[in-house]
């Protein structure tokens, strides 16, 4: 890895990265993984390569058009997936009955599968919509599908992955490596040592997750956060140590004050992307349109819906997960208002609060 990104070529370490990627694509996860991945980054790359020259063209107003019907059959190609998959976990459709459609599956998850559909969300609206410059296929692959953080994330943002042609790959000192050998050797310890403790003694061998009492329920929250926490780890020391964009995935999120709080903790790669690409937009999208501030602040609960909603979904495609979405966006916009409510109290009324507020 080191010899790769040590070659000193300004400004190509995404390349060289997108090469070391799929040399560890093919070792890691065989042949066809590796060529689904290529062809999938270039029909990416094509479809994005045709939007930039429209965008650059005459025509240039059918930009977003074409950039909201790709969108689209992401979502198309995502929600397939998922209720597919779904069928399959939940034993509704037996995986020996799906083997007639197994090639075009194969196809479709490989865009769906859920890091690699984000990574391409994001792609689309930096190119389309914003002024990043669209990388060559190699490159690109390295940041659709990187090895260390395809299975679990964390995520990367487009403009993060763009950043690396800018900085120099970090030197292999002692001190260095022993850093990122420590983040990825804890992660190790709370992925395999932990979390595996919990769910053996807990819920068995096979891990039957079943939920009989508040007891279950808390283990099977700390199971979460240490295997899921312990993986982001080890992608964050392994990216760390080739000088790859890695965000932090969990910042301390049993240390939080509130239900917001929490949210920014947990799972941070991903609420940075939903604020990005959907909170926020949103957001201003109403406010250019609605000149009552009141009411552009009471629509603020779309948003707020809308993006939990988008979490709900990207996690399983059902009612449940649906309303999980609602009620999360709900409750944090009643302690949003409860806590201006209380900032605008004296101190005296603030104390008779049970949870503290930060000023």
């Amino acid at each position: 890895m080191f010899v790769l990104l040590q070659i000193k070529q300004s400004g190509r370490q995404a390349l060289r990265f997108g090469i070391l990627n799929l040399v560890a694509l093919y070792v890691i996860f065989g042949t066809t993984s590796f060529f689904t991945v290529l062809c999938i980054t270039i029909a990416v790359w094509s479809s994005l390569f045709v939007i930039k020259q429209i965008k650059n063209s005459a025509y240039q107003r059918l930009t977003s058009l074409c950039g909201i019907s790709l969108i689209v059959l992401l979502i198309v190609f995502f929600i397939i997936y998922k209720k597919h998959f779904d069928s399959v976990v939940l034993g509704q459709i037996n995986p020996a009955q799906s083997q007639g459609i197994d090639v075009l599956f194969r196809i479709v998850s490989t865009i769906s599968f859920s890091y690699v559909f984000i990574r391409i969300l994001d792609l689309v609206r930096c190119v389309t919509w914003g002024q990043e410059k669209l990388i060559n296929p190699i490159a690109l692959a390295g940041y659709l599908a990187p090895f260390h953080m395809l299975i679990a994330g964390p995520l990367a943002s487009y403009q993060e992955h763009l950043e690396m042609n800018k900085s120099e790959p970090p030197k292999p000192t002692i001190g260095h490596i022993i850093r990122c050998a420590n983040t990825i050797t804890t992660g190790l310890f709370f992925k395999v040592v932990i979390a595996q403790a919990i769910l053996i003694t807990r819920f068995g061998v096979e891990g039957k997750f079943e939920i009989l009492d508040w007891t279950d329920a808390c283990l099977l929250f700390l199971y979460l956060y240490f295997d899921f926490g312990g993986y982001s780890l080890v992608a964050l020391g392994v990216g760390r140590l080739i000088g790859v964009p890695t965000p932090i995935n969990f910042n301390k999120p049993f240390l939080s004050k509130s239900v917001t709080d929490f949210w920014g903790r947990w799972h941070v790669s991903l609420g940075v992307f939903i604020k990005n690409n959907i909170y926020w937009p949103l957001q201003f999208w109403m406010a250019r349109r609605v000149k009552n501030p009141k009411i552009a602040e009471a629509l603020s609960l779309a948003s707020m819906c809308a993006s939990f909603s988008a979490v709900a979904i990207w996690h399983r495609v059902t009612p449940r997960f649906f309303i999980w979405g609602v009620a999360t966006s709900i409750i944090m916009l009643m302690e949003k208002y409860l806590q201006g409510w209380l900032l605008s109290k004296p101190e005296t009324t603030r104390r008779l609060v049970i949870f503290r507020i930060e000023k």
